[in-house]
């Protein structure tokens, strides 16, 4: 349909534009193609890519983390600017332009909260709830400079109603892991904030 769209549009189109459109036609056709062709992957593989079958896979990632590896949708963005330093783990932001979020959930810190000043500078007056049981004792709630916002730091982080892999941990950090459902209820109580325009999740190994 898209390709028949194109067709339609060319007579319309100034010869000089043409080349740009089907350019832009090419990329969009690709991104669908590239997606139906991971999708299928996916499925033909089946449960395999979600369960330990064999010692070699047992390794470090999850069978969660396992399936995402395998599954990674490919509808390119508009515009995907890399915000942040190179060092630090710069964050692929897609779409950014188009985004207004009031409140921003920040999974994993590792003690750097460079993207929470972008985020700030990016939207000012918006909430960022930042979640990391491995750096944080205790919850903080600190304003930034006036108008700019204020930033929820949470000494916790999730897992899913299974506990299995958050059991792995130490006592002292398995007790700090929480469902998402109990993280939202959490800041709803006691911070006032109910739900999440943007999610950034950079927890690595630890997605449990």
């Amino acid at each position: 349909r898209l390709q028949d769209a194109v067709f339609e549009m060319l007579p319309e189109v100034s010869p000089r534009e043409i080349d740009d459109v089907m350019l832009l036609a090419r990329r969009a056709l690709n991104s669908f193609e590239d997606f139906w062709r991971q999708l299928s992957w996916t499925v033909a593989y089946g449960e395999r890519q979600v369960e330990w079958r064999v010692a070699e896979e047992m390794k470090e990632y999850g069978p969660d983390t396992n399936f995402w590896l395998k599954f990674r949708p490919t509808l390119s963005c508009h515009h995907s600017p890399r915000l942040g330093p190179e060092l630090g783990g710069a964050k692929a932001w897609c779409n950014e332009a188009f985004h207004k979020p009031k409140t921003v959930l920040s999974l994993g810190s590792g003690d750097d909260f460079t993207y929470e000043h972008l985020v700030v500078e990016k939207w000012p007056g918006v909430t960022i709830v930042t979640a990391d049981c491995f750096q944080f004792e205790k919850a903080v709630t600190r304003s930034f400079e006036e108008g700019m916002g204020r930033m929820v730091v949470l000494p916790v982080c999730l897992t899913g109603e299974s506990r299995e892999y958050a059991d792995l941990q130490p006592p002292h950090l398995a007790d700090k892991f929480v469902t998402f459902p109990a993280l939202v209820k959490e800041v709803r109580d006691k911070h006032g904030v109910d739900h999440f325009d943007l999610v950034k999740a950079n927890i690595e190994a630890s997605e449990y």
